[in-house]
């Protein structure tokens, strides 16, 4: 093979390529579920059918022959009534595996792993030998000839856009959708031309079916980066002739044909390996209607600003300026407000692009703990700033695990208990105000706090005498502490101490929070509160030594105006008492070192703003309360770099730089002193 790839097109393929892995991963989950529909067969068999496609055009030709295998399975299922077993399931999941390897080595230009393994395991699934493994596409040739179909024979003329990046991949996936509702008599350029390095744009085909032309446009209609097919009626019936009939216009479609065409030319084709290429974790797809709104908007500021340029220049009285520049304000505040929240949902993403590839996961782990166990998604569709997305797969995965592990009972003790089977774990998401709840349920054997308090005082964290007086749901905060554990044995899925503790380390580090509920016999939740977008902050704003810090609303419990003599010490260290709680002080000036420590008189009620903190509250001693406003974070970058307990800075309106507090690291840093 001599197809050689450009890294936009490896980029295009891969993404592509991942969309049907998903796909097929979720409907073989569903399968294993015993869901059996066959319309979840058909979207299955499309998926293997688009994928062996794309991977036999590209030069993959192993990966061809294994999506060829799969696609076999699944027509099995489809046509001869086949039922799939949990070993075959467990099979085809090993072969999404296989080829996701496959995708990964490519990305990285690295040798591709054998799949010779896994083709040989499917063909013997199937009672299949040799033969029907040197069958598969691995010459990428389309069959032509044999047993021609009733119906009528067309001319169809295929063109892929000036800027599609593989325009071959999508004339090949154009044949092979045609072919699933008729026979392809011909093609020039021949068919075989395909994917040997030739910049092949347009096709011609001789092909022949019973089905109707809506029927086959509706075929063609996903594959993308195609221009509307032109078609043509050269016959009908078995013994169709050559000479051309006139088929039924539709002077619509054709305009849309030539409108899209003569558009597609006005974009210059991309340069292979000019370096503008982006990673598939940069890119985000993003509905037209959208980017119209966007331009609208742009539009209107470029009429503000000329606006604007024009009052410099007029002669005007004082009070019409004024009168015209608040009507400018206003207008500007709108604009800019519809810009912020256009440009925010271009952003958000559906929860379930990273809630998919939680089933699998758990699905494995159950297997391999001999668990019984239901996984139950809700609010898939609720959207997330797609940095968050991002970096909160891990702390929920720690949680699933840690669930499966030492929540759920095994099947023997659920019936001994009488507890239903399978055990149910729920993962659930929802929008509320300004945040994002993520909660991680299971219907387990929960927590006994006392036995919480026990592993602690063994630990050394807390005294006896501490540990008495701790609520139950103080003690459960403790499970978060590093390295603590209270599990008896350590496993390879967990019980070494470091799942929750990173998980809610994780979770400040995005300015959120987590809490654990539980309740001993009945269950565990953890509840984690995000917010919606990392880049836009609510935040309150408070003055330190003439400086101003903002701290984010969603870790504030509650500011108080605390009075000297409200203030005793513990070890040197100042606390004040919170409905019957000790709460410690923390003057900023101890962590960042700009100005004494907290002194211990002073002469007024001064403000504290109680920060929720993986350690507990801590109060945190300001100068003034500013009040409260949305700023946007900007990195500090390279010059200034990490500040410990400092997530960035933002520039406010009246032109005062505002640094944002980091509450995780803050807190880490004051228990460094403590």
């Amino acid at each position: 093979m001599d197809y050689t790839l450009t890294p936009e097109e490896i980029q295009v393929f891969a993404a592509e390529a991942r969309e049907q892995l998903e796909i097929l991963e979720e409907g073989l989950l569903s399968l294993d579920g015993g869901k059996g529909e066959p319309q979840l067969i058909d979207e299955l068999f499309r998926a293997a059918h688009t994928l062996k496609g794309g991977a036999a055009t590209v030069g993959l030709e192993e990966a061809a022959k294994v999506t060829h295998a799969m696609e076999n399975v699944f027509e099995g299922v489809r046509s001869r009534g086949e039922t799939l077993s949990a070993e075959d399931v467990d099979l085809l999941l090993a072969t999404l595996d296989g080829l996701r390897r496959t995708l990964d080595a490519l990305e990285k230009g690295e040798d591709l792993p054998p799949l010779g393994d896994l083709l040989q395991a499917l063909s013997q699934a199937r009672g299949e030998g040799e033969a029907s493994a040197a069958a598969s596409p691995e010459h990428r040739r389309v069959e032509k000839g044999g047993v021609l179909s009733e119906g009528t024979l067309f001319e169809i003329f295929l063109q892929a856009q000036a800027d599609a990046p593989m325009p071959d991949v999508r004339l090949y996936q154009a044949i092979l959708r045609l072919q699933e509702k008729g026979t392809l008599e011909g093609a020039e350029p021949p068919v075989e031309r395909l994917g040997t390095g030739e910049d092949i744009r347009t096709m011609t085909l001789r092909y022949r079916s019973p089905a109707s032309l809506e029927e086959l446009e509706d075929l063609l209609k996903d594959v993308p980066d195609l221009l509307p097919a032109r078609w043509r009626v050269l016959g009908t019936g078995k013994e169709a002739g050559d000479e051309p009939q006139e088929g039924p216009k539709d002077s619509a479609r054709e305009e849309r044909a030539r409108r899209d065409e003569a558009g597609s030319k006005e974009k210059p084709a991309p340069s292979p390996g000019d370096g503008s290429t982006l990673s598939p974790g940069s890119t985000v797809r993003i509905d037209v209607a959208l980017l119209d709104r966007l331009m609208n908007l742009v539009g209107e500021l470029v009429i503000d600003r000329t606006r604007l340029e024009q009052l410099s220049s007029q002669a005007m009285s004082s009070s019409d300026m004024k009168e015209e520049l608040r009507r400018l304000t206003g207008r500007l505040a709108r604009v800019t407000g519809e810009l912020q929240d256009s440009i925010m949902q271009a952003r958000l993403l559906p929860i379930a692009t990273l809630f998919r590839k939680f089933p699998r996961m758990v699905r494995d782990l159950a297997r391999q703990l001999g668990k019984d166990v239901e996984l139950v998604m809700v609010g898939e569709d609720t959207e997330l700033d797609r940095s968050v997305i991002e970096k909160i797969g891990d702390p929920l995965m720690h949680l699933l695990r840690n669930a499966l592990d030492h929540g759920v009972e095994t099947p023997e003790e659920r019936k001994a208990l009488g507890k239903p089977l399978p055990a149910v774990v729920r993962l659930e998401a929802y929008h509320e105000e300004n945040h994002i709840h993520i909660v991680v349920a299971d219907d387990g054997r929960g927590i006994d706090p006392e036995k919480i308090r026990q592993a602690a005082v063994a630990k050394g964290l807390l005294s006896e005498a501490e540990a008495r007086q701790l609520s139950d749901e103080e003690a459960l905060d403790l499970i978060f502490a590093p390295g603590f554990s209270t599990a008896s044995r350590v496993t390879s899925v967990s019980g070494r101490g470091v799942g929750t503790d990173v998980v809610r380390k994780n979770v400040e580090k995005l300015s959120g929070s987590v809490v654990c509920r539980s309740e001993k016999g009945k269950g565990t939740e953890f509840h984690i509160k995000l917010p919606l977008t990392l880049a836009i902050v609510h935040a309150l704003l408070t003055e330190i030594q003439g400086t101003v810090f903002a701290v984010p609303v969603g870790m504030v419990t509650e500011v108080l105006r605390v009075e000297s003599s409200e203030i005793y010490y513990t070890g040197g260290k100042p606390l004040i008492r919170l409905r019957e709680k000790p709460v410690p002080l923390q003057d900023p000036g101890e962590v960042w070192g700009f100005r004494r420590s907290l002194s211990r008189e002073r002469e007024r009620p001064f403000p504290v703003v109680i920060l929720q903190t993986g350690f507990g509250p801590l109060g945190l001693v300001v100068d003034r309360l500013l009040g409260e406003q949305e700023v946007v974070i900007k990195n500090m970058g390279p010059y200034v770099g990490q500040v410990p307990g400092i997530a960035g800075a933002s520039i406010l309106g009246d032109g005062r730089v505002a640094l944002m507090v980091d509450v995780g690291s803050f807190a880490q840093g004051a228990r460094r002193l403590a």
